[in-house]
C-alpha cells in the first residue's frame, strides 16, 4: 500500500500485521508536495511514522523518488530527502528507489538545475556535472527518464541490494515491491509486452444529483 499521509495508529499497525500487509511510504521533494506537507505529512514526518510502524512489526518500505543520475550530495542540495531515508535505513528501515520522470521544463530546472533540452543533450549541451555522458532520455509519452545510474546509486543497488522499480536506459528494474524479500530482477525493455487497448474508452454519464430515482 503506497501512502504519503498515513500517521501512526496502533490499531492500524495491528491490522497490518494480521493481513501481512506492506506499506510503502513515498519519499520525494517537500517543495513539490505543498498540499500534503501543509497537512503535517512532510517527508521527515513520513519517515518517523514508518519507523513507528516498523517497531510494531509491520513490513515497511521507504520508496524514494529522486535523481538517480546525480550524486547523493547533489540530490540533497536540490531538496531531495534521499539522505534522510538512507539514515533511516541504518536504523532498520527498508529503502527502494523509483527513477525521477519529468514532463515539465520548469520542474526539470527546479529539481535538476537544467532544462529538458540540456538534460537530453540537445544543441551540444553535453557537459553536465563534468560528464560527457547524456544523463536523460525521452519517453514516448514525452517525459524524460534516466539514461544512466550515478556511481552512488550503482553501489546502493548492485552492491548493497537496495530495490529499484522502473526503467533506466534500456533496462527495466523490478524489486517485486519488496514483497519477496531481496529478490531483484533486471531485463531489457525490449522484452516488455506491448499493451494494446481492445475497447474504446467511453465517457460515463454524470448522475443527476437532484433526481431521487438515481
Amino acid at each position: 500500500m503506497p501512502t504519503k499521509m498515513l500517521g501512526f495508529y496502533e490499531k492500524i499497525a495491528g491490522l497490518l500485521k494480521i493481513i501481512g500487509g506492506v506499506v510503502n511510504f513515498s519519499i520525494g521533494y517537500d517543495a513539490f508536495e505543498r498540499g500534503v506537507c501543509s497537512q503535517g505529512h512532510d517527508n521527515l514526518s513520513r519517515i518517523y511514522a514508518a519507523e513507528r510502524y516498523m517497531k510494531e512489526g509491520v513490513n515497511i518500505t521507504l520508496t524514494v523518488v529522486c535523481d538517480l543520475t546525480s550524486s547523493l550530495e547533489d540530490n540533497f542540495l536540490r531538496g531531495s530527502s534521499v539522505m534522510a531515508a538512507l539514515e533511516a535505513r541504518s536504523r532498520g528501515l527498508s529503502v527502494r528507489f523509483i527513477p525521477l520522470r519529468i514532463s515539465s521544463n520548469p520542474v526539470a530546472v527546479d529539481i535538476l538545475g537544467f532544462g529538458r533540452k540540456e538534460l537530453l543533450g540537445f544543441k551540444g549541451q553535453k557537459n553536465l556535472y563534468g560528464s560527457l555522458i547524456r544523463r536523460y532520455q525521452l519517453r514516448k509519452n514525452n517525459e524524460i527518464e534516466p539514461r544512466i545510474l550515478h556511481e552512488n546509486f550503482k553501489r546502493l543497488i548492485f552492491d548493497e541490494g537496495l530495490g529499484l522499480c522502473g526503467r533506466v536506459g534500456l533496462d527495466e528494474f523490478c524489486d517485486k515491491c519488496n514483497l519477496e524479500g531481496d529478490k531483484r530482477i533486471v531485463f531489457p525493455t525490449s522484452q516488455l509486452e506491448i499493451v494494446k487497448r481492445t475497447t474504446r474508452r467511453t465517457k460515463k454519464a454524470e448522475p443527476n444529483l437532484f433526481d431521487n430515482s438515481v
